[in-house]
């Protein structure tokens, strides 16, 4: 096995423990807290193990009609109440929400049912108990990266129904196998190039509240040498990065990104499994 592919592996497998409480408000017995544990992998959802975090408190729900959809359902710090985004994969939300960088041995959750803040987070416009909100969300956001690598969402959009259910299955079985099988037809080095890289930037909120979706090329504009995350950065964000990582640096499954690597070599490794690199920039103290 190559050292790209150990390295590929090795983010893939990367997981998060999480200590999930019922908020005690929407508690039938708010004295007798249980706690649910769960360990989901980083480039994975949250909300993809909803039904089974909800039936699982179901029995202890104030209102037993609650669980008949999960629309109202969603999650938030236990130590900061900050809401955690089920659009987000759950790798990228950890690294946006431990504002402080510290490991954890479990990272506490807590779940509500009721005063969904819909000026944070996406309401969920869906009241049947499955998850195809998350699965239309999760392609949309393929046909959005689709259209950054290739100028066209054709790629995906022509995909057959089987390779639609077989992607969305891969990626609720975390099987990179079968997720790269059909992700390589449309995110291709080799057969299409790259005209674009799709990448999100998410600033540190001392500085703005703002995500960057900048159009970054691979190569220069000769096309002779490949781009670095390094120089990417100091041209984007160049009152923290003109002196390299001096005064931040840029974090992506919890890994510091070398500034020496290319901005190519680092999204195939580090993609999320909605198309993306989800970069953080963190602040250094």
């Amino acid at each position: 096995m190559s050292e790209l592919s150990t390295i590929r592996d090795k983010l893939w497998s990367g997981s998060i423990n999480i200590k999930l409480k019922l908020n005690p408000k929407d508690s039938k017995n708010q004295a007798d807290i249980h706690y649910y544990y769960l360990s989901i992998n980083r480039n994975q959802y949250l909300y993809s193990r909803l039904i089974e975090i909800v039936l699982y408190f179901k029995s202890n729900l104030l209102i037993p009609e609650w669980c008949k959809n999960l629309q109202q359902f969603w999650f938030e710090t236990t130590d900061e109440n900050i809401p955690v985004k089920w659009n987000y994969p759950i790798g990228l939300s950890y690294d946006l929400l431990n504002l402080h960088n510290k490991r954890q041995q479990h990272w506490e959750l807590t779940m509500n049912c009721r005063n969904y803040p819909k000026e944070y987070i996406i309401p969920i416009y869906h009241d049947s108990f499955n998850l195809d909100f998350l699965e239309n969300y999760w392609i949309n956001q393929l046909k959005q990266a689709c259209y950054v690598i290739n100028g066209s969402s054709k790629l995906v959009m022509n995909l057959s129904k089987d390779d639609v259910i077989r992607l969305w299955q891969s990626v609720l079985d975390h099987d990179y196998t079968a997720f790269n099988l059909i992700t390589s037809k449309f995110i291709n080095e080799t057969q299409f190039g790259f005209r674009r890289i799709p990448i999100r930037i998410y600033l540190p909120s001392n500085v703005s509240d703002k995500v960057l979706q900048p159009l970054i090329k691979p190569t220069n504009e000769e096309g002779e040498s490949s781009i670095t995350i390094g120089a990417m950065l100091a041209n984007i964000l160049p009152e923290l990065f003109s002196s390299g990582y001096k005064f931040a640096y840029p974090l992506s499954h919890g890994v510091l990104i070398p500034q020496d690597a290319t901005i190519l070599d680092i999204f195939k490794l580090f993609m999320y499994i909605d198309g993306f690199l989800h970069i953080k920039i963190v602040i250094r103290e």
